[in-house]
């Protein structure tokens, strides 16, 4: 079975209102753990958590773990593990590090702010020899779902590969799903790019609470909160 390149892209996984919503709680903490499901099958789960800096207004700190295998008839056909740890200063990416084994091709991510917070360095490689460097100018975000800004983002970065993809972000016609075993009312913005659309779902108070995208096949690949 060839790789799932769209799965990359939806595990990743702005500069305008409104800003990160929080739970009301004293540390400033949200989670997700969401199950992944192909075709309503579950497959894996990707979790996130996001945590303001102690002492630090605007800053947070975020985790991201995935894992998942696809299987046929019972044997494993693709496999994708992924963590990255990210920082971020008032909407902006400011450092990362990213891992991924994709389905046995493993890459590395890095990326390093500049002290006056004008430029992201994005590095890809875990040597001298082999890595590779850029820059880019300008605030960044990785593909934040957790972040209702990122509808307002022209270029995300893919912690997967280091690459800076070209984005657009568009409101479509709401939707009722089930989450925590209830309907819920949604709305869906919709991700085009490089790959597939994905439609990226938001409570109406603006919380993450879902995404669908189809994949190789026609097959739909959905995350939910059980």
């Amino acid at each position: 079975m060839t790789k799932y390149s769209l799965i990359a892209i939806v595990m990743m996984m702005g500069l305008a209102v409104p800003s990160v919503v929080f739970a009301d709680n004293a540390d400033n903490h949200r989670e997700w753990n969401f199950v992944i499901s192909l075709d309503g099958d579950p497959i894996g789960i990707h979790k996130f958590t996001v945590d303001e800096t102690a002492g630090a207004k605007g800053a947070w700190r975020v985790q991201s773990h995935a894992d998942f295998t696809v299987t046929l008839l019972g044997v494993p056909v693709f496999r994708y593990h992924h963590t990255a740890h990210e920082e971020w200063d008032h909407q902006c990416l400011s450092q990362l590090t990213a891992d991924t084994n994709h389905d046995g091709d493993n890459s590395h991510v890095t990326a390093q702010g500049t002290a006056s917070g004008g430029a992201l360095h994005i590095t890809t490689g875990q040597n001298d020899d082999a890595a590779l460097s850029k820059k880019w100018d300008g605030c960044l975000m990785t593909y934040a779902y957790w972040n209702p800004d990122m509808r307002h983002q022209t270029h995300l970065l893919n912690p997967e590969n280091g690459e800076v993809e070209a984005v657009t972000l568009t409101p479509q016609p709401d939707a009722k799903i089930t989450s925590r075993g209830e309907p819920l009312a949604v709305h869906v913005w919709r991700l085009t790019g490089s790959t597939n659309p994905i439609d990226i779902l938001y409570d109406f108070d603006g919380n993450w609470v879902g995404l669908d995208a189809k994949v190789r096949g026609g097959r739909v690949l959905s995350y939910r909160l059980p």
